[in-house]
């Protein structure tokens, strides 16, 4: 995987988008956030364009400090919501492959690096380096604990009805300062379900919604309902995130009650990357 030129990763001109992008000489572009419409405060995202797709030059701490601060910024602005996505590998080959995935990937404001393979290609070539992978099973919890502090609210949207309920379990359990806006499961086919839930998650006033169904089909939603979510602030797409916590809970259970064996050795292998939602560090 090799770093693309500038020209690759061109965003569509669609005139709405919150990130104004321009080309820069180092292979890569800036985002310019927040300058739309009147938006309060800017700030520039450097990008590497890996694969195809702009990739935000940024760490997770700035990304959490970002996050939080247009959240709230948008807070009664009735604009679309600003739009976090991430990619890896798997994710650039994707693209790779389907237009119509990567018009979507394209229409999000900024794109985390969410694999290490992305990090060493932008360090290969090029002069826009990512600082480090920006995993959402880390991010989550650098938001949350800046959202306690700051009174910004979360809505978790997917999993199943189980895995969905005890997350936020886990989250409430982490966080007990932290403001859950709500929180549902993500089997929403019908379209009045999928209304439903846009009209629950704007009255809540969602400052950050969270948003797990995986890949393409989470940016699919949110891309497709962005103008209808006039008063939720930020949207971060999620993975498995979800999964994860479920995973979690199942592998201390066992832990807990000393019944561990070795089939559990790939839960645990799988956990390593999100060790933070077991035991949190402040």
């Amino acid at each position: 995987m090799e770093q693309d030129t500038a020209s690759t990763c061109r965003r569509p001109d669609a005139g709405r988008l919150v990130c104004a992008m321009t080309a820069i000489d180092n292979g890569g572009s800036r985002m310019n956030f927040g300058t739309i419409d009147g938006a309060e405060g800017t700030a520039l995202v450097a990008t590497a364009c890996i694969g195809g797709l702009p990739i935000g030059v940024i760490d997770r701490a700035e990304s959490a400090r970002l996050m939080v601060e247009f959240a709230l910024a948008r807070r009664g602005s009735g604009l679309p919501p600003l739009v976090i996505t991430s990619a890896n590998g798997q994710v650039v080959s994707m693209c790779a492959r389907d237009p119509a995935a990567r018009s979507l990937f394209l229409a999000a404001d900024l794109i985390h690096a969410d694999g290490m393979s992305l990090v060493f290609a932008s360090r290969l070539k090029g002069k826009a380096r990512l600082p480090e992978r920006v995993a959402t099973t880390d991010l989550f919890h650098d938001v949350a604990r800046r959202a306690e502090i700051s009174g910004t609210s979360f809505y978790l949207l997917g999993g199943t009805r189980e895995v969905n309920e005890a997350a936020v379990d886990k989250v409430r359990k982490l966080y007990p300062r932290l403001v859950i806006a709500g929180y549902r499961h993500g089997y929403c086919r019908r379209a009045e379900e999928q209304a439903g839930i846009i009209a629950e998650m704007n009255a809540a006033r969602t400052d950050i919604l969270w948003v797990g169904m995986g890949a393409p089909r989470e940016l699919a939603f949110v891309i497709r309902n962005r103008d209808r979510l006039n008063n939720v602030g930020l949207v971060k797409t999620s993975g498995g995130l979800f999964d994860f916590v479920e995973r979690d809970r199942i592998l201390i259970g066992k832990l807990e009650t000393k019944d561990f064996d070795g089939r559990d050795l790939e839960v645990a292998r799988g956990l390593a990357p999100c060790t933070r939602l077991c035991v949190r560090h402040d």
